[in-house]
């Protein structure tokens, strides 16, 4: 398993016997009791033996979300929705519908590659994996304007011409590190408290204004005549189909999305991520199944903010929403407390003292 915890060690709390030395990594196996670990197969065998009435089904399902709280790195397939993906993981695993599931990023159905999918008490740190950078591989086919300005759209224009290598490299180049990028019509954004895809597929007009986004690296690993295959790695909120649209516009040419996948998300990329299939059969096939292996700690995003160790006395404290003191008069908008490498709330750190903002139930 990975080293996922490399923030910063701020001082211990005031009432806590902890020694004030760098947190240990969080390894695989029994270290981490509650998050992932070798005692969370048994919970999956609950759902034999719930006949017995609703308290037993309650205290099953809360077992689930301890056992069940953690980051699975799916490779989606092309031709579902993110949410197709998680629906299917939920059944795979056998999942309560009491179990909280999302996902860091959407990918649109004609996109493969890495969904950081959360479970359990990981959907409260969703926002940092959606903040990680980006990486996508996608191939721009010429000679054709589409309205999605993907392979799902309509044709909406052909002509024969066709770009030079040498010029995609050059205007390529012109989009880093940022630019101004207008989203795409058939897109999430909203408009006036509307989709702009419920705007563009009724029909209606509507202008969408650009923000500036981080584009760090785009390079051209394959070309030819008709299609040229983009690696790009890039920052939140980042759409590829505007970034095909806007080259093509400014090369003088049409041009739409072909191809799109995700290989990487922060840290995670493809050599981490399980397919469907394989997901289903390692349920059905291995009764052995190594879950340190398969969902990762809550904390594995959560790499570049400042943890804080506490004692169990103000892990309690913080559960109940309480402020606790520390031996640190800095101020910072998240700090993750942790009680032996079991992640205990978000907080904030004001004048030395830590304000829980989200708690996790481990």
């Amino acid at each position: 398993m990975k080293d996922f915890m490399r923030g910063k060690i701020i001082k211990e709390s005031a009432s806590s016997q902890i020694p004030n030395k760098p947190l240990r990594k969080l390894a695989s196996g029994s270290e981490v009791q509650g998050v992932y670990g070798t005692e969370d197969r048994s919970v999956l065998n609950i759902h034999e033996d719930l006949s017995t009435g609703a308290t037993q089904q309650l205290a099953a399902e809360v077992e689930f979300q301890k056992g069940f709280s953690g980051w699975i790195i799916l490779d989606k397939p092309l031709s579902i929705s993110s949410a197709t993906a998680l629906n299917k993981i939920k059944r795979t695993l056998l999942l309560p519908k009491s179990c909280k599931i999302g996902h860091a990023g959407t990918l649109d159905p004609m996109a493969s590659g890495v969904l950081v999918v959360a479970l359990g008490e990981a959907t409260k740190a969703i926002k940092f994996a959606m903040s990680s950078c980006k990486s996508y591989n996608f191939t721009i086919t010429w000679g054709e304007n589409r309205d999605t300005i993907d392979v799902e759209g309509s044709v909406t224009e052909r002509n024969d011409k066709r770009p030079a290598l040498n010029d995609i490299k050059a205007m390529l180049a012109e989009f880093v590190p940022t630019y101004m990028q207008t989203p795409p019509q058939y897109s999430a954004v909203k408009v006036a408290g509307k989709r702009a895809y419920d705007l563009a597929r009724s029909g209606k007009e509507f202008e969408l204004q650009p923000k500036p986004v981080s584009l760090t690296k785009a390079e051209v690993i394959e070309h030819n005549k008709d299609s040229t295959t983009i690696s790009i790695d890039c920052g939140k909120g980042f759409y590829v189909r505007s970034l095909a649209f806007d080259l093509a516009s400014k090369l003088g040419v049409l041009g739409y999305v072909s191809h799109l996948r995700r290989t990487r998300i922060g840290k995670f990329t493809e050599s981490d991520a399980i397919s469907l299939e394989s997901l289903e059969k390692l349920m059905h096939n291995d009764s052995t199944c190594n879950w340190n292996n398969l969902i990762m700690p809550i904390t594995a995003v959560l790499d570049d903010i400042l943890v804080q160790q506490v004692s169990e006395l103000d892990a309690s404290r913080l559960k109940f929403g309480q402020k606790i003191r520390i031996n640190s008069e800095d101020t910072s908008e998240e700090v993750v407390a942790v009680c032996e490498n079991i992640p205990v709330a978000i907080c904030s750190l004001e004048a030395g003292v830590l304000i829980p903002r989200r708690i996790f139930n481990l």
